[in-house]
């Protein structure tokens, strides 16, 4: 489906997209790197830099763990970026030149197209890391500096032909030697045969919802595309698919989607990935989002309705949008000053589900699922 209308979320996240998107060469077949979402520890790579489990205060050292803030007080609480809960490796850059991060040797065929990617991230600000790639010891595109913000995970990806190699030696070396800052992490490292792409995904995320999750996501690229298939877990072992979401076919311009999972517990972590099926049933996954369900403060009543809705406990209100199952936006309401309760006359509308979205002086927005008979 595609939204006849951006709410203010979506377009606030179609213009912050950049950060996050994956890059539309960056699909492969297979990944060929072993244990590159370091979910195996510290196996399946080499590096020049002294492994050190537990301690990551000196430079030259690294770590494979889950908190980078666990191995040194000055690093931030990150998260990994496979799934917000799993292994990355962490990095106390070394002072010396031409040191190596991480290497690794994969078998490829001559004269293929491969593609190369891999996610960065700091965990201090300052001085950020300055990567170099390289495979058989050729430079793979020109150094990439990582974010000056923390946890903010980016993208290094890049395509490589193999002439009359078969196997390619990929290694990383960082280029900045500063000794304060300069720390980083690496996740979700890969390198395949460069695929057809079948779906661009410029962004997917999870957010709570009064009754459960809304998942919002937006594609740019659709080649021989089928359908999404949401799925969902709580502990990343078993997968579950709740629905499918239909694309578009073979498609070139920006598609909106969105799903709003209703489940009743709280204080409970959901994980979701959208599995991506072409037309000939390929399949590719996106990124692992993950959410902890929390009950909303603001609540709705009566729901169902008939006519009129009344929304309790809400503060400082500046916008309330209603919103059909298609989110086509069917009343914008405005205040200077509400009362409390708040009454939104629904008479005019059809049965049917409805969302209300409701935006504070912080433009916080908070989503509840009202049905109207």
């Amino acid at each position: 489906m595609k939204s006849a209308h951006l709410s203010p979320l979506v377009f606030l996240l179609l213009l912050t997209c950049f950060a996050t998107r994956a890059n539309a060469q960056c699909s492969i077949t297979a990944n060929l790197v072993s244990n590159g979402n370091f979910e195996s520890g510290n196996t399946g790579f080499s590096s020049s830099y002294a492994y050190s489990s537990g301690n990551l205060v000196a430079e030259g050292k690294y770590d494979v763990l889950t908190n980078p803030r666990n191995d040194h007080a000055s690093f931030a609480a990150c998260t990994d970026h496979t799934s917000g809960a799993g292994k990355m490796m962490v990095l106390n850059a070394a002072t010396t030149a031409g040191v190596s991060v991480w290497c690794q040797t994969v078998s490829v065929s001559a004269n293929s197209a491969y593609t190369f990617s891999t996610w960065i991230a700091s965990v201090v600000g300052s001085n950020p890391a300055v990567l170099q790639f390289s495979i058989n010891g050729v430079n793979l595109g020109t150094p990439f500096t990582a974010s000056s913000s923390t946890c903010n995970w980016q993208q290094f990806c890049e395509t490589w032909n193999s002439g009359a190699s078969t196997s390619a030696n990929i290694c990383i070396v960082n280029q900045n030697t500063a000794a304060g800052g300069n720390d980083f992490a690496l996740d979700d490292i890969q390198m395949g045969l460069t695929a057809v792409l079948m779906v661009s995904i410029n962004h997917f995320t999870a957010s709570n919802f009064d009754q459960g999750t809304h998942l919002q996501w937006s594609a740019s690229v659709e080649n021989e595309h089928d359908y999404f298939g949401i799925e969902k877990s709580e502990d990343l072992l078993l997968w579950r698919e709740i629905t499918k979401v239909y694309g578009r076919g073979t498609y070139a311009d920006m598609t909106d989607y969105e799903y709003f999972d209703v489940h009743k517990k709280t204080n409970a972590t959901f994980y979701y990935r959208l599995r991506n099926v072409s037309k000939n049933g390929e399949e590719t996954y996106s990124t692992v989002k993950s959410i902890t369900a929390v009950k909303s403060e603001i609540s709705i009543c009566p729901n169902p309705t008939y006519d009129k809705c009344y929304i309790l406990g809400a503060k400082d209100i500046k916008v309330i949008e209603v919103y059909n199952s298609l989110e086509v936006e069917q009343k914008r309401i405005v205040f200077s000053e509400h009362p409390d309760p708040i009454e939104i006359d629904l008479s005019d509308l059809k049965a049917g589900i409805y969302f209300i979205k409701i935006f504070d002086n912080e433009n916080e927005q908070h989503i509840i699922r009202l049905i109207k008979r």
